[in-house]
C-alpha cells in the first residue's frame, strides 16, 4: 500500500527510468519486505489483526466458509455456542446454509422467528447469488486432489474461483480503531487466483473513506490478517481497495520439494510462486507491485498449452535512437499469435458458435492480444501454437514453475466479436490501406 493518504495506488514508473541497479527505495522495500514477513515468528504470540478466529471453530468440523457466514450474521447479537450447535454446523455448505438463518435467530417461545421474514423476490435473487454448491464442488475437488478447480478437466467444463469472499474496513471512532467486517460471500466472475488456489484463499477489502483517510491505515495493512485459523497478507491494493491471499495456500498437487527453506516464513513463496522479484529486477517497484493484478482479472480458462508449444519472437519496430524503442513505434505492441487449432480449442472449450481471429488473454505472465497465425504453407518453419512478445511480457517466471499447470493454461478475457452497424476508426482505415484496400473502396462506403 501506499503512503498516501488519499489513494492506496502509486502512478506507474515510466518504462524509461526501469534499470537494473538496486536504487536506495528498492533496498528500502526488500528491508520492509522482510521485516514484513517475519513478523510474529512460530512460538511467539500472535501479533497480527486477529479479525475473525473464536476459539469454538478450533477442530470444530465446519467448513471454513460457514464459519464466516456464521460470524457475520451473529455479528449483531450474543449466542451462546454450544456442542449441539457446532454439530448442526458440520455438513456440506448447501446443506448447512439452509438452515444457517434458523441456527442463529431460533423461533422464539411462540414459534415466530426472532428475525423478520425474507420477501420471496428477496430470496430469490440471494439464491441466484448463493454461493454454497459452488464451494461444495470446489472442495470436493481439492479433496479428491484433481486440480480441477484450475479448468479443463471436468468433463462437464467445470471451474473454480467462482465465490468472492470480501469485508468493509472502517474507522470505529468511539473504540479508536479499525474494524473489519464480514460480507456475504457471493457467487461472480473467476479469476486465475481463485481457481488456481481456491475461492476462499482471496479476500477483498473495501476500504471506507473514514479508514482511508487515517494515517495508521499502512501499518494496519501492513500486518497479518487472521481468519479461522489462516493468516492472510496484502498482495496487491488499488484506490479504496486491497487484497489479502493466504500465504499458505497450495494446490492438492504440488509439490512441496519445489519449495526452498527460506520460503516457509511469510508470504515468501507465494511471491516468489506468483511474480518473483529477483527475475524481474529491470522493473521499477511500482511496476512489479502492479503485474499482481494480472492474477485477479475476470478470466475463464481457454486452453492448456504445453511448454514445448510456446515461443518467444521479437517485435516488429520502426526505426527508432538508441534505447528503448517508444511504445508509438512498436507495431506489434502487446499483440502475439497463436495457432488456428488452439483457437479452435478455445471455441469448443467456451462453447461458441463462431471461429475467432483473435482473442485477449492472460497467459504465462503475458497479457494481450492474440492474432490467429496464417494457414499451414504461408510460413516456413510453422511458429508453435502460441508467440509471445516481449511486448506482451509482464512476469518472468521462476523455472522451477514451468510445467506449472496453472501458468499454462490460456486465460481468456475476452474473445474477438463482431458488431454491426460498425464504423472504421481512423486508425483502421490508415491500417487496411496501408495493407493493399483500394482508395475507391472506402470512399464508396462513406457514401453509403
Amino acid at each position: 500500500a501506499s503512503t498516501s493518504r488519499a489513494s492506496l495506488k502509486r502512478a506507474a514508473a515510466s518504462d524509461g527510468h526501469e534499470n537494473n541497479e538496486r536504487t536506495p527505495k528498492r533496498l528500502r522495500v526488500e528491508k520492509e519486505f522482510v521485516q514484513y514477513e517475519e513478523s510474529g515468528p512460530a512460538g511467539h504470540p500472535f501479533d497480527g489483526n486477529i479479525v475473525a478466529d473464536p476459539d469454538y471453530f478450533l477442530d470444530s468440523g465446519v467448513a471454513w466458509a460457514i464459519k464466516w457466514e456464521f460470524t457475520r450474521l451473529s455479528a449483531r447479537r450474543e449466542i451462546k455456542v454450544t456442542p449441539e450447535l457446532l454439530a448442526n454446523l458440520q455438513g456440506s455448505h448447501t446443506r448447512v446454509a439452509a438452515s444457517l438463518r434458523r441456527i442463529v435467530n431460533p423461533p422464539n417461545l411462540d414459534g415466530a422467528s426472532s428475525s423478520k421474514s425474507m420477501h420471496p423476490w428477496h430470496a430469490r435473487e440471494l439464491a441466484v447469488t448463493a454461493p454454497w454448491e459452488e464451494l461444495d464442488r470446489e472442495d470436493k475437488a481439492w479433496e479428491e486432489g484433481n486440480d480441477e478447480g484450475i479448468g479443463l478437466k471436468a468433463k462437464d467444463g467445470w471451474y473454480g474461483g467462482k465465490v468472492q469472499f470480501s469485508t468493509t474496513l472502517t474507522w470505529d471512532k468511539s473504540r479508536r480503531q479499525f474494524e473489519m467486517q464480514l460480507n456475504a460471500p457471493t457467487l461472480g466472475k473467476s479469476t486465475h487466483f481463485g481457481r488456481a488456489f481456491h475461492s476462499h484463499s482471496c479476500i477483498t477489502v473495501r476500504i471506507a473513506k473514514d479508514a482511508l483517510k487515517h494515517p495508521d491505515l499502512k501499518v494496519y495493512l501492513k500486518q497479518r490478517h487472521r481468519f479461522f485459523g489462516r493468516d492472510f497478507y496484502v498482495l496487491d491494493a488499488s484506490t479504496e481497495k486491497v487484497t489479502l491471499v493466504d500465504s499458505k495456500a497450495r494446490r492438492p498437487r504440488h509439490n512441496p520439494a519445489t519449495e526452498r527453506p527460506e520460503e516457509a516464513q511469510g508470504i515468501r513463496w507465494m511471491l516468489n510462486y506468483l511474480n518473483p522479484m529477483d527475475q524481474n529486477m529491470t522493473q521499477s517497484v511500482s511496476k512489479w507491485r502492479a503485474r499482481f493484478q494480472l492474477y485477479f482479472s475476470d478470466t475463464v480458462p481457454g486452453f492448456r498449452l504445453p511448454y514445448d508449444r510456446l515461443e518467444e519472437q521479437d517485435d516488429i519496430e520502426l526505426p527508432h535512437g538508441p534505447g528503448k524503442c517508444p511504445a508509438e513505434k512498436v507495431l506489434t505492441d502487446g499483440c502475439g499469435r497463436i495457432s488456428a487449432e488452439a483457437l479452435k480449442s478455445i471455441q469448443v472449450n467456451l462453447k461458441l458458435e463462431r471461429p475467432m481471429s483473435a482473442v485477449q488473454i492472460r497467459f504465462y505472465g503475458a497479457k494481450g492480444m492474440a492474432l490467429s497465425m496464417l494457414p499451414p504453407g504461408y510460413e516456413d518453419p510453422l511458429p508453435k501454437d502460441v508467440v509471445l512478445r516481449p511486448s506482451q511480457i509482464k512476469i518472468q517466471h521462476d523455472q522451477r514453475y514451468r510445467y506449472d499447470e496453472a501458468k499454462l493454461t490460456i486465460d481468456i478475457v475476452r474473445p474477438a466479436k463482431v458488431s454491426v452497424p460498425a464504423r472504421l476508426s481512423a486508425e483502421t482505415i490508415q491500417i487496411l490501406s496501408h495493407n493493399g484496400v483500394p482508395t475507391s473502396v472506402f470512399l464508396d462506403l462513406q457514401k453509403k
